[in-house]
């Protein structure tokens, strides 16, 4: 009995010492598989990404769109900083507010608004990085800048609108 117990002594550590040789296997099985994902991400690189258009942003957002929104500019999101393809200025129907949707390739946008009065023109333009700036006007009439930036978590959960006026000299 005590040979027994003396030998299940020996042969454990062997046995337990075959299942830590297996958990390295198991982290050359996880860098394979990593592998496995740098190779996949090679291969879409071979492959040609959608360009987006102004024309492009314009479709996904009516494909999208409720009935009373009407786009008022729209530009591309050439970085695609955060997913996004492209950003969105529209009204509403009877809404005194502007709003701009920043769009994803599947035409959800998120979106955020401001009171402030567009310019005639305002003259949308994509700065990069989540960040756009488009013409308003006080209610004097003074033109400024308002300076949009969008920002998302890297969980997703969280989504970030910085609004900054620009004074235009």
């Amino acid at each position: 009995m005590r040979k027994m117990a003396l030998l299940l002594l020996l042969v454990l550590p062997m046995v337990f010492g075959g299942c830590v040789a297996e958990n390295k296997t198991e982290v050359s099985t996880t860098e394979v598989i990593s592998g496995v994902v740098e190779d996949n991400a090679a291969d879409t690189e071979d492959t040609e990404e959608k360009v987006w258009t102004e024309r492009d942003v314009r479709q996904l957002f009516a494909d999208k769109q409720a009935n009373d929104e009407s786009i008022i500019e729209c530009v591309v999101a050439d970085d695609g900083a955060y997913e996004r393809v492209g950003v969105v200025l529209f009204a509403k129907e009877d809404d005194e507010v502007s709003y701009l949707g920043f769009m994803n390739a599947e035409g959800f946008y998120a979106v955020c608004g401001t009171y402030a009065k567009l310019a005639d023109e305002p003259e949308l333009t994509y700065l990069g990085d989540g960040v756009v700036t488009f013409g308003v006007q006080t209610d004097e009439g003074k033109p400024y800048l308002m300076k949009v930036s969008y920002s998302r978590s890297d969980d997703g959960m969280e989504t970030n609108f910085v609004f900054e006026d620009l004074p235009q000299e």
